[in-house]
């Protein structure tokens, strides 16, 4: 018997597998979790590139609509300790090492 699952997501444009009920995983996840819109982000993307579409798309929010606000402000906000926490130094004292001096002794 053959399956009858199409091979790509039904989305237009989404070149992804097809999972259950013809949709990728992360249009599934985004269907059960009851997102507007068919948008993914790109695998890869720099967290400073996240961090920036989320506050163009915060601009871009009704201010009235109170929970479209709410959900665009987190993902600003989740955005932003994202691009904090990648853009940190490792810490030089892991592991018990001293830090190397810059200075000769």
């Amino acid at each position: 018997m053959a399956d009858c699952l199409p091979s790509e997501c039904t989305v237009d444009g989404c070149l992804r597998p097809a999972r259950r009920g013809g949709l990728c995983w992360g249009h599934t996840k985004r269907h059960q979790r009851n997102m507007p819109g068919t948008d993914l982000l790109e695998r890869g993307q720099s967290p400073k590139r996240v961090l920036l579409e989320a506050i163009w798309d915060l601009v871009e929010v009704d201010a009235s609509d109170k929970q479209a606000w709410r959900k665009a402000w987190d993902r600003v906000r989740k955005a932003a300790v994202r691009y904090v926490k990648a853009d940190k130094p490792s810490n030089p004292y892991r592991n018990g090492r001293q830090p190397r001096s810059s200075t000769p002794s």
